[in-house]
């Protein structure tokens, strides 16, 4: 998914690297040619992929571009719309925003608990 990401990324000049080496690719760039194929992510995954485009953004933007998924992002269009992602899917889901918001990062993004609002009462 991020080699996808980064192939339809759009460029200063409004067209995208996918089109650059195209362009490579036909007068007989071996590389471009290379940098071209993209394996298809598991078709199993394609609503994740799905969900993660529609959440990307959602949880707002900083200096330094869109803001992370957050998990009170994720709760809220879950209630809205009715679909409950589990612990996994949510992991998921955050990790595939990372990469669809800066595909060029080889780390991951730290997930970074949310501190909920009022705290859980104390048992005894």
């Amino acid at each position: 998914m991020r080699s996808e990401i980064l192939l339809s990324r759009k460029l200063k000049d409004g067209s995208t690297e996918r089109d650059h080496l195209l362009a490579a690719a036909r007068k007989g760039n071996e590389s471009a040619q290379e940098d071209l194929h993209v394996p298809d992510a598991p078709e199993t995954l394609a609503y994740l992929i799905e969900w993660a485009f529609i959440l990307c953004g959602r949880s707002g933007a900083s200096m330094d571009g869109l803001a992370p998924l957050s998990f009170t992002t994720i709760e809220s269009w879950s209630r809205l719309t009715g679909i409950y992602p589990d612990p996994l899917e949510v992991k998921a889901l955050i990790e595939l925003d990372a990469v669809i918001r800066k595909p060029e990062r080889d780390e991951p993004e730290k997930v970074v608990e949310e501190k909920a609002e009022t705290p859980w009462p104390e048992t005894k």
